[in-house]
């Protein structure tokens, strides 16, 4: 599922910035590998991001705390 959203970028392509001919079919096909690896870090990042956001909201209730200013809220 992934490769094909990769190649289907890669078609999508009409030609290389940096040759006046070709595509990027070549690059995508030899570093498939690598876009798997930086999918799953995009994964963890996304989950990190989910669990950190539920961890902040437990302390919605206080957030006054660090939100508004005590000097002007007193």
């Amino acid at each position: 599922m992934i490769q094909g959203h990769f190649i289907s970028l890669a078609i999508q392509m009409p030609q290389r910035l940096d040759s006046p001919t070709g595509d990027y079919l070549v690059e995508i096909r030899d570093q498939f590998q690598l876009f798997g690896k930086i999918q799953r870090i995009t994964n963890n990042l996304n989950e990190i991001e989910q669990r950190a956001s539920e961890f902040l909201d437990q302390y919605s209730d206080i957030a006054f705390l660090w939100e508004q200013d005590l000097e002007t809220s007193f």
